[in-house]
């Protein structure tokens, strides 16, 4: 059966939309033509303006699948991208949660804000998150004329 986790990252939607294109990008080499873009079989998505919430519930989540591989890559992608993103695990025994967060120095005015969690996650509460963040960004792009 395997490590199963509930997954959320948070980024910007261009970030979604440069992971969703390197995972077709993979996905459309020989070797992974049977395998489906994990981030077309999303559990939970939430989006504001600019940011969006998304992930899913107890998947397998470990270093042997594909799927983890490439959304693992993607993430790198987006730091080699300087987009920033926040990522939050919560595994199957209590307490085994794990959080990272890449802030960019290109987006250091987004503050992306790290998935709620309680013994689940809390979309909810997340979507909260979000909607505060864009606010804020929203302020700041009309004080600054920035560009996400």
């Amino acid at each position: 059966m395997g490590y199963r986790s509930d997954v959320r990252i948070i980024t910007t939607k261009d970030g979604f939309e440069k992971m969703m294109n390197y995972i077709n990008e993979e996905l459309s080499k020989k070797e992974n033509e049977n395998y489906d873009n994990p981030l077309n079989k999303l559990d939970a998505k939430e989006e504001t303006t600019n940011l969006i919430m998304f992930g899913w519930d107890w998947i397998k989540y470990d270093s042997l699948d594909l799927s983890y591989k490439l959304v693992q890559d993607s993430l790198k992608k987006l730091e080699e991208s300087n987009i920033s993103y926040s990522i939050c695990i919560n595994g199957e025994e209590i307490g085994d949660v794990e959080r990272y967060r890449f802030d960019s120095e290109k987006d250091k005015e987004i503050k992306i804000p790290v998935p709620s969690i309680g013994c689940k996650f809390d979309d909810k509460e997340t979507k909260k998150d979000l909607e505060f963040a864009e606010k804020e960004l929203q302020e700041y792009i009309e004080e600054t004329n920035y560009e996400v």
